[in-house]
């Protein structure tokens, strides 16, 4: 490969792996929060928006944060997992930089999620089971 067309390959390659990075970057400069779960909504939705097409679930669990914004979490159609996972009163934090809810009291909980991988993990396992790393306790 010539030398011209290599450093302007690279160069593209570079560029494109410093966007990267600074996106990422932004997104973990984000402040976590803390809350309560005020409430939980199920709503049926429709494709297309329209009424007679195809409908699916919308499972809403609304968070009220120690600053007075409601946060919203929307699983759609099979992806209730928070939505069965958290009840009303329960007090969360988010984490931003792996972007995941965790609850503060587990001690009545037979599952735990990965805040890694997001998998299910029974309560007694200290390690999760897909991607092997600490469950927070």
């Amino acid at each position: 490969m010539p030398l011209n067309d290599a450093l302007i390959i690279g160069g593209v390659l570079g560029l494109f792996m410093l966007a990267l990075n600074l996106w990422r970057f932004a997104n973990m400069n984000q402040r976590g929060w803390e809350g309560v779960v005020v409430k939980k909504l199920e709503k049926r939705r429709y494709e297309k928006r329209e009424i007679s097409g195809p409908s699916y679930m919308e499972y809403i669990v609304l968070i009220k944060t120690d600053g007075g914004k409601t946060k919203r979490i929307v699983g759609r159609k099979w992806d209730r997992d928070m939505y069965d996972y958290l009840e009303i009163g329960d007090r969360v934090r988010y984490h931003p930089a792996v972007e995941t809810i965790e609850k503060y009291d587990k001690s009545k909980d037979e599952v735990i999620y990965c805040n890694v991988c997001r998998r299910r993990n029974p309560i007694q396992n200290d390690r999760c089971e897909r991607c092997n790393n600490l469950l927070f306790k």
